[in-house]
């Protein structure tokens, strides 16, 4: 009996470290980052630009100057975005915009 108990303590322990140290390899981030690298691919295919209105919004504001704003519009598009991935998301746009 204590050989058993001793067995699942080190297999939980097991299970345990691998949670914790290994990567997550298919957490959410990454298989939805998966699927819009194969979206992006076949749309770039098919010969498909997609324009998005609401991206349009935020170029507006960055045009302006009105970094916040952009930033907010974003947040808007995007419930749940954390602000740092909003300010990633509109620093990456800006320099998209500066690239074009």
């Amino acid at each position: 009996m204590d050989n058993l108990v001793l067995v699942l303590a080190i297999f939980f322990l097991i299970l345990l470290f691998l949670n914790l140290f290994m990567p997550q390899k298919y957490s959410n981030n990454w298989r939805l980052s998966r699927i819009e690298q194969k979206l992006d691919r076949l749309m770039q295919q098919l010969d498909i630009e997609y324009v998005d209105s609401m991206s349009e919004n935020i170029e507006q504001h960055l045009r302006r100057g009105n970094t916040i704003e952009a930033i907010r519009a974003f947040r808007q598009m995007n419930p749940g975005i954390s602000l740092k991935e909003a300010l990633d998301a509109v620093k990456s746009i800006e320099k998209n915009m500066r690239q074009a």
